[in-house]
């Protein structure tokens, strides 16, 4: 129904994202899950963040960063790095998010959220140059977020008296640096 268009489509996202999420996040979850979920992540733009109502559908996308079967495939970081450009509040919540998995993180959990990082980043950087996108403040929002999330990285990187979460945070900036050659870096 959602990906055919068909009318009043806008008339399920209430039950249909809330459902594949709690599927994806079960125990038992599959690949296929995630990637359901995936395929109907233009959905998630329709939901009002705003609301109340809505705390506790917030509270399963939060969980996302933390799901090893959101941060092994690519539909599920691809989905994460979506969510960081939904709303502003969300992306801040969800940085904060990532920073309480860091602590005594494995390499791959690691490289995983670089990969979210700068996937985001990029993102933004590409829709702010790109004259097509009609909303501007989004375009503007989605980057300025992002940015703070990699400074508050930088900062938390070099004030940690803790020598592993300074370790724990180079992991995640280490992406942009091994990108350095980039022109858009």
């Amino acid at each position: 129904w959602w990906h055919g268009n068909f009318d009043d489509r806008e008339q399920l996202v209430t039950q249909l994202v809330p459902l594949l999420l709690v599927k994806s996040l079960d125990d038992n979850s599959e690949k296929n899950d995630v990637k359901r979920l995936y395929s109907i992540r233009s959905a998630i733009d329709l939901l009002d963040f705003e609301d109340e109502s809505i705390t506790s559908l917030k509270n399963h996308l939060l969980r996302t960063v933390g799901n090893p079967l959101f941060l092994q495939t690519s539909e599920g970081k691809k989905f994460i790095q979506h969510l960081f450009g939904v709303d502003k509040t969300l992306a801040d919540e969800l940085h904060k998010a990532v920073k309480v998995q860091l602590i005594g993180a494995k390499k791959s959990l690691l490289t995983a959220y670089a990969d979210i990082y700068y996937g985001v980043w990029k993102l933004a950087i590409e829709q702010s140059g790109d004259e097509s996108c009609d909303d501007e403040e989004d375009k503007t929002t989605t980057l300025q977020s992002i940015e703070e999330a990699i400074q508050d990285l930088v900062y938390h990187a070099l004030h940690s008296a803790n020598p592993s979460t300074v370790k724990q945070v180079k992991g995640i900036l280490d992406k942009f640096y091994q990108n350095k050659k980039n022109p858009a870096v």
